[in-house]
């Protein structure tokens, strides 16, 4: 098989790479947020197995509302942390620029 290397297959092979990149990162974030979903919807049976003296109802509706207070949590924490992330990204530069020799 002969395979030219020219611009277009070098943007279509970086494509492919970011697209496998992003595809990864956003099963991850998927799976940990079903698992996190899944502690929330438990989260009322825990209370009463527990017998911890709250006052919370173990029934479906509740668990739900407390599967998607997690994930909503979840969210905003990665939301947070890809920000983190970005910032260290573009403070890169700089840092070089300012360190000690």
């Amino acid at each position: 098989m002969f395979f030219d290397l020219t611009w277009e297959s070098i943007i279509i092979i970086g494509g492919f790479i970011i697209f496998v990149f992003l595809f990864y990162k956003l099963f991850r974030i998927i799976m940990k947020g079903t698992i996190i979903a899944g502690a929330g919807f438990s989260f009322p049976w825990l209370i009463k197995y527990l017998e911890l003296p709250i006052n919370i109802v173990a029934n479906i509706e509740t668990g739900l509302e407390f599967a998607m207070a997690a994930l909503g949590i979840f969210l905003i924490y990665e939301f947070l942390h890809f920000i983190k992330y970005f910032f260290k990204i573009l403070s890169w530069p700089f840092k070089l620029l300012v360190k000690k020799r």
